[in-house]
């Protein structure tokens, strides 16, 4: 179930594809779903319970209840809407969904691509089916056991004639041609009934006239494409309507486009032929046929809104409705957020959802301080919060990536799709920012982007190039220069060395070992299928893995212990089926999980991969992080929501700290481990240290010479761990700015003789306190002297401490009688509200240097046209008072 935030929008559970009814017992509902399988509730929809946990995939599009006996089944396999899964076939159970089978002639492999959209059973004898999709229409007299071609066009929608089943319609997408069958199915003809230029269709028709036949178009555009009707069983149709856009986002269907391809569905009452429902992302009802859209008062008759109002709730209908159904004299819909019920004709609505777990995530995020927390991202149910067992919408659309901050969980981010990133206060209920809007361009549909593992300050982002955000203030700079139009669709950063950072567009890998500095390509050794995913070692920045989707046989994961430089295949034992994600656990034999489109599997040094679902479904797992507290691993499921449990065996250690990662030659660093259990005795081997080996809690060990050396406590190693630094001679630094106000963002940068490699600063005062960059940008929040330090690894040894070298003062503010009417200045003249009399205003240069001047007891304006862009001072004195600010032009 959700709770709804002020920001989100659109909440739901997932999408649901087909819906269906008990013959006898109006409480029994079954709805199925594009990737969680078939649920059934014998409550009316108040509680659900699955009954396709044994599916090898678990997209179900249509299914079928026997009138005559309702433990017969059968499951049309796929999610022909939006193509999450293809079709396997028709699934069979005799017992009420407690088994299933598939032993028939028509079992299609996930390879073969095969979108089934529909499956009509003969009411009259339930051994009689036909399913239609892009293979065509196939028919079956024998309960599913065989079937046979009988059309080899492609088609999208299938109905009976009420009342006579050797009458058969089927119609098509970009086709003008309905096509009938007068002899149940076996033999075939076409009807030109259509105009040219329309896409996706479906087939509405009614006990109330069995002679109607209602065609629902959507244009090439996935606008609306007209209703069509004919009164002569099929013989000619005639366009009733094609305005308005009754599939747009609009409430008066005034706007344009739509979602056709993808939602599209047509119920007529079945005790009133002329009163017709159709969906979109609206439902809308016509009661003359489909000829007008209003009522008699104007009034457009769309009877649901897929915005969320917490006011009026009888009226919410998620967006994206891919089935209307009239069952026992109700109307149900079945959307992107689930199952929804109306007893008067769509006056409201009743949301049947709580208890499906059919939820499609794409990406998860997890707080790694607190285990009843995390959020993740879901197919067009947006953003979402776990805190315990409450799930709680944050924000609409398509929900992708989420992070909860490694050291604040007050801090919560999320993105929608194209690279849409927001950052939240309050544990993701609070203020909602929007921080992507300097990035060029948009990103990916699930667009890559994570926090610095060491630093929560920074943010890093993949659109075509690789991005990081300064969160002291909120100012992105691009960190490399692909010269690519490709999205990235990966990105890591090395959790112990955030200099190493790792890319993929999918079909090209780059890397960095100096924090973006330079870039190379690392695809060589690579296959050229798309990489899904990487991962970089929890112990060693140099050690990745890669993983590859689609269905090139043995190419699913590969291995790199030099950053990139070379590769080693070590697929084995994985099927032949798309690898998502993958994940390293810390302190392990290499213990590695991976999630496909079937579950997970996992591997570590000693073997090659095996399948671990213990009590997982066979489901597309996205995405798995580890909670290393709580010693469990998540996976983000696209179809069965979130699902956890305990990570396998691992090493005695849980973690491995010191006091300084980076230390200089001749310098020491305190180290510290969490063992499992509250054990307490340790064995340490330093390399490269002294001493080299060590029984303490916490030894100090000092190193001598420059380089990275490996750390090991009880046979846990984390590899490269300590990088130590050699020197150069530092000769003097300076800032971009003199004298630093509170807030404002400084440069630095140093002179030296040789040919440094690191850089280390440390900045009293400063935020953030220390950087490896060359010339790092430095905001200080307080006033007061200083001292910054500078640490250079080169050839030789130097190190440099320059006392009280910052001075910050407090900018002058204008007073709150004193307001520029437009701080920030985009147009050619600076307006200024001047509420004092005898009010100089003056406009100069950062250095001071005079540029317009004016006294005035009234509003003004300066004529700044002239000006190049930039920041300047304005200056505002009074009798009382001398205030400044700063000015930006753009």
């Amino acid at each position: 179930s959700w709770e709804n935030e002020p920001n989100g929008y659109n909440p739901g559970i997932g999408r649901v594809n087909s819906i269906n009814i008990h013959p006898t017992n109006p409480d029994i509902l079954y709805v199925g779903s594009a990737g969680g399988g078939l649920w059934k509730s014998e409550t009316g929809g108040n509680s659900w319970t699955s009954l396709s946990e044994d599916f090898p995939i678990l997209g179900v599009t249509d299914f079928y209840i026997a009138p005559e006996n309702p433990e017969k089944m059968y499951v049309l396999t796929g999610d022909a809407y939006g193509a999450d899964t293809y079709s396997y076939g028709v699934f069979k159970s005799t017992d009420g969904g407690e088994n299933w089978s598939n032993d028939s002639n028509f079992s299609p492999s996930a390879t073969d691509f095969r979108r089934m959209y529909r499956m009509i059973v003969d009411p009259n004898n339930s051994d009689v089916l036909l399913i239609a999709g892009t293979s065509g229409i196939w028919k079956s007299t024998d309960g599913a056991n065989s079937w046979n071609l009988v059309n080899g066009n492609s088609f999208v929608d299938i109905e009976f004639k009420p009342g006579n089943t050797s009458i058969v319609y089927a119609s098509s997408s970009n086709s003008t041609d309905v096509t009938i069958s007068n002899d149940a199915g076996e033999t075939w003809n076409t009807v030109d009934a259509l105009p040219d230029g329309l896409g996706r269709t479906a087939i509405g028709v009614s006990p109330a006239n069995p002679e109607y036949v209602y065609i629902l178009a959507s244009a090439s555009n996935s606008s609306f494409g007209g209703v069509y009707l004919s009164t002569d069983s099929g013989e000619t149709f005639e366009m009733q309507s094609n305005s308005p856009n009754i599939f747009g986002y609009s409430l008066t269907a005034d706007d344009e486009g739509g979602q056709g391809w993808y939602d599209l569905a047509i119920a007529v009452n079945p005790e009133d032929a002329e009163d017709i429902y159709v969906s979109g992302i609206h439902i809308w009802n016509s009661k003359d046929g489909g000829k007008s859209w209003q009522d008699e008062n104007g009034n457009y008759q769309i009877l649901n809104y897929w915005v969320y109002n917490p006011s009026n709730t009888d009226n919410y209908v998620h967006a994206d409705n891919h089935t209307l159904d009239f069952l026992n004299g109700e109307l149900f819909a079945g959307c992107d957020g689930g199952i929804w019920k109306t007893s008067n004709l769509g006056q409201s609505w009743q949301d049947l959802s709580e208890g499906l777990n059919i939820t499609q995530l794409y990406r998860l995020g997890l707080d790694p301080n607190n285990e009843d927390i995390l959020v993740a991202g879901a197919q067009d149910n947006g953003s979402n919060i776990m805190v315990g067992e409450q799930w709680t919408h944050l924000f609409g659309a398509d929900g992708m990536e989420a992070l909860v901050d490694h050291t604040d969980s007050d801090i919560v981010y999320s993105t929608y799709q194209f690279g849409g990133l927001l950052k939240y206060s309050n544990g993701g209920l609070g203020e909602v920012e929007f921080i992507g809007g300097e990035l060029d361009g948009t990103g990916a549909w699930v667009t890559p982007y994570m926090l610095d593992p060491k630093d929560n300050n920074y943010l890093y982002a993949g659109y075509q190039n690789v991005w990081k955000y300064n969160n002291s203030d909120g100012v992105w700079e691009e960190i490399s220069n692909f010269q690519s139009t490709a999205n990235l669709t990966s990105l890591k950063v090395a959790p112990t060395n955030s200099d190493y950072i790792y890319a993929s567009t999918g079909s090209n890998t780059f890397r960095t070992k100096d924090a973006g500095a330079n870039w190379v390509n690392i695809s060589s050794g690579l296959p050229t299928e798309s990489v899904s995913y990487i991962s970089v070692s929890e112990d060693n920045p140099s050690k990745i893995w890669v993983t590859f989707s689609g269905y090139s046989s043995t190419n699913k994961v590969f291995e790199s212990s030099d950053a990139g430089d070379s590769w080693t295949n070590i697929s084995e034992g994985l099927p032949n089926l798309p690898v998502n994600c993958i994940v390293h656990q810390k302190l392990s034999d290499d213990q590695l999980y991976v999630g496909t489109d079937i579950g997970v599997y996992q591997k570590n040094n000693s073997g090659s991969w095996e399948p671990w679902f213990d009590g997982l479904p066979n489901i597309i797992v996205n995405e798995l992080e580890i909670h290393y507290g709580s010693e469990k691993i998540v996976a983000a499921t696209y179809g069965r929501g979130l699902w956890k449990t305990d990570i396998l065996g691992g090493s005695s250690v849980i973690d491995i700290s010191a006091s300084e990662l980076v230390v200089v030659e001749g310098n020491t660093t305190t180290f510290s481990a969490e063992l499992r259990n509250g054990g307490n005795e340790y064995a340490w081997v330093f390399e490269g240290g002294t001493p080299s080996t060590s029984t303490d809690a916490n030894p100090v060990i000092s190193y001598a010479e420059a380089g990275l050396y490996d750390v090991s406590v009880n046979g846990a190693t984390r590899s490269e761990m300590i990088k130590v630094l050699d020197f150069v001679e530092i000769q003097s630094i300076a800032t971009d700015v003199q004298n630093k106000d509170i807030g404002q963002r400084t440069k630095f940068s140093a002179t030296y003789e040789g040919e440094p490699t690191e850089w280390l600063w440390r900045f009293e005062g400063g935020s953030p306190n220390e950087s490896s960059a060359q010339t790092p940008y430095i905001t200080y929040l307080e006033e007061g002297e200083y001292d910054v330090s500078l640490v250079l690894a080169g050839d030789t040894e130097d190190e440099e401490l320059f006392e009280n070298f910052v001075l910050v003062i407090d900018s002058l503010r204008i007073p709150a009688d004193v307001n520029p009417v437009y701080p920030t200045v985009s147009s050619d003249r600076l307006f200024i509200k001047v509420e004092s009399q005898k009010t100089t205003v003056e406009l100069m240069t950062l250095s001071g240097e005079s540029l317009l001047k004016e006294i005035s007891d009234s509003d003004i304006s300066l004529s700044i046209g002239n000006l190049a862009a930039g920041t300047y001072i304005l200056s505002l004195t009074t009798e009382q008072s001398q205030k400044s600010i700063r000015i930006i032009k753009e």
